[in-house]
């Protein structure tokens, strides 16, 4: 009877998962049966989760440990991996796959070593045959005798494979092939092989030049050859081998560097984008990426986008728009006005887009600035194709009104905060929230996505700044020294610091590492709305209520400066400040060339 109820339960998880739009890899992983729960741990898996607690630095984002051993899925995405390679066009095929031999290699060793011994085995046995090479053939027979993790940690061979990174030339559009397709679908035990165990040499013009791969790397600033030599290692210069004069230069130079890097940083160029006459009260501004579109978010429940660059706003015509009622009336000059009405859609500097039913309070850009997010007091987040102008989903989950949302630069997810005292993350592809945070007792106000993908950070009317876990869902850092709403949020482009502020008029930095406050950085006269860290991790810049863009360098030390350079209650971390003219300063972002992007209302 236990059983069949048992059973019934499980079917019923099925079903709710596949209405859910669940692949059957998810649903085979979610739902297996284990036996009774080992509560030994490794100490390998120790380790990593000390380290991912101590370092949530941007080198954290792919993973932090081993693959999961499910089979279903290693077997799965390499076979798709290997059907897409032999679909690619002739040049592009051949060089990719050369990427098949270390992954085929990586995931059978991960899976050995990780007790999944059957899974191992079946693994080898299914794909083994469509290595030719002597050499590869004779290493994967090697790793076939192979019977447990004591045996791989006593072949040398194998352990010299496992912890140098293996060198794979590929030319400019062979990476762009790979990375379309990785982020295609799911392929997150590739993505992770190839992030922690595999260096890409990209071929340019019939040269080789080292592209390091993206910062999120555990090993991106060491470029490592098959046969264990450090490739930097090989090219710094050897003052041994110069001569006195060369090695006295060479001396001279480095010391340079260091002096310069020392010195402050330098104060940037502002842009400052005002809205005049803004009529409808406007609650929040927004610059694309790539600086080609402004966007601003009103209290009559609208979306205007003004182009930035001498361009018109591109758009495509699509069957059905949501944003348009179309009447009876609209077809008798149809034909007549067809290019006419095509005209003026195509030479429009500003576009409405209007579906909320409140005061948008937020709008955040895709990074490839073709989607835009927008919040609103009627508790939905609506996502805009700004190709075609229309709304393209609606996400509905919180129950009250939904003050901010943040994209993620790597993964494509998205957060949000409410009134309802929760956190959510979503997907694009899918209208229900994928995980909800609880434990804030007020609003949450604000939230940002570390550049990892990894956590997410928000600030509440309670005063409390918290760092959550995707993973997991855990809350695993409480910031608190506040004295009112944290009304704005920053990481680093390092993930090492959180900057926040809000009523209480002051900006603090966090050591995310650590947890503890770094910086209490006053100046400002009035609630701070917006942060941005530039991309040098040396400057925050701040701005709000008080009409000034205040810049200050974090890097700076806490001992005081000459009174003449410090006005009043400022601390001595001032850099700069840059008055608005009355305007109430919405937005920040540092783009590129240390200029610093701007937007906001005049009072």
């Amino acid at each position: 009877m236990k059983r069949a109820k048992s059973e019934q339960i499980r079917s019923a998880v099925i079903t709710y998962l596949k209405r859910r739009q669940y692949q059957e890899s998810e649903i085979h992983v979610l739902t297996r049966k284990e036996g009774k729960k080992d509560l030994t741990t490794e100490l390998e898996d120790m380790s990593v989760k000390k380290q991912i607690r101590l370092n949530a630095g941007t080198e954290n984002s792919v993973a932090c440990s081993s693959i999961s051993g499910d089979f279903v899925s290693c077997d799965q995405q390499f076979a798709r991996l290997r059907k897409h390679i032999l679909e690619s066009a002739d040049n592009e095929s051949k060089e990719l796959s050369s990427l098949l031999y270390p992954l085929f290699v990586h995931i059978y060793v991960d899976l050995l070593s990780s007790g999944y011994k059957p899974s191992a085995h079946k693994f080898h046995e299914r794909h083994n045959e469509i290595f030719h090479s002597e050499e590869q053939k004779d290493f994967i027979r090697c790793l076939r005798k192979l019977e447990s993790r004591a045996e791989l940690l006593v072949a040398k061979d194998v352990m010299d494979f496992r912890e140098h990174r293996f060198c794979v030339s590929l030319s400019q559009e062979s990476v762009k092939c790979l990375l379309n397709y990785l982020k295609a679908g799911d392929n997150m035990i590739i993505l992770q092989i190839i992030n922690q165990n595999i260096k890409i040499q990209v071929i340019k013009d019939g040269t080789q030049s080292l592209e390091l791969q993206r910062s999120n790397s555990p090993a991106s600033s060491a470029y490592e050859c098959p046969d264990g030599r450090d490739k930097e290692k090989e090219d710094e210069a050897d003052p041994s081998a110069m001569s006195v004069e060369d090695a006295e230069l060479l001396k001279s130079l480095r010391e340079t560097i260091c002096r310069v890097r020392a010195l402050p940083p330098n104060l940037p160029s502002v842009c400052f984008y005002t809205f005049i006459n803004a009529y409808q009260g406007l609650c929040t501004s927004n610059v694309s990426p790539d600086a080609r579109l402004i966007c601003g978010g009103f209290e009559d429940s609208s979306i205007q986008l003004w182009r930035l660059q001498p361009e018109p706003l591109a758009s495509q015509s699509t069957e059905s728009c949501n944003s348009n009622i179309t009447l009876a009336a609209d077809f008798i000059y149809k034909d007549e006005d067809e290019r006419k009405v095509k005209i003026d859609l195509e030479s429009q500097e500003a576009v409405t887009l209007r579906a909320h039913s409140g005061p948008v309070y937020k709008t955040a850009f895709s990074p490839d600035s073709r989607y835009i997010l927008s919040c609103s007091r009627d508790a939905t987040v609506r996502l805009w194709d700004l190709t075609t102008r229309s709304n393209v989903a609606i996400y509905q989950g919180h129950s009250g009104c939904v003050w901010d949302v943040d994209f993620c630069e790597v993964t494509g997810h998205f957060a949000t905060s409410s009134h309802d005292q929760t956190v959510k993350l979503w997907s694009m592809d899918r209208i229900y929230p994928l995980r909800s945070f609880v434990g804030h007792t007020y609003d949450v106000d604000c939230v940002a996505v570390h550049p990892n993908g990894n956590y997410v950070a928000s600030g509440s009317g309670d005063r409390s700044v918290r760092l959550w876990s995707i993973q997991d869902g855990k809350c695993v850092r409480l910031f608190s020294g506040h004295r009112g709403s944290i009304l704005g949020l920053a990481f680093s482009p390092n993930g090492q610091l959180l900057a926040s502020a809000g009523e209480d008029r002051r900006v603090h930095i966090w050591d995310l590492g650590s947890g503890a406050l770094l910086k209490d950085l006053r100046g400002h006269s009035d609630t701070v709305h917006s942060l941005a860290f530039s991309r040098c991790n040396a400057m925050v810049a701040s701005g709000g209520m008080d009409c000034y863009i205040r810049i200050w360098d974090v890097r700076r030390g806490n001992e005081p400066t000459s009174p003449q350079l410090v006005e009043g209650h400022t601390s001595a971390e001032l850099l700069g400040a840059f008055p608005t003219k009355s305007a109430t300063v919405s937005f920040l972002r540092f783009a590129r060339h240390n200029l610093l992007l701007a937007a906001g209302a005049i009072q």
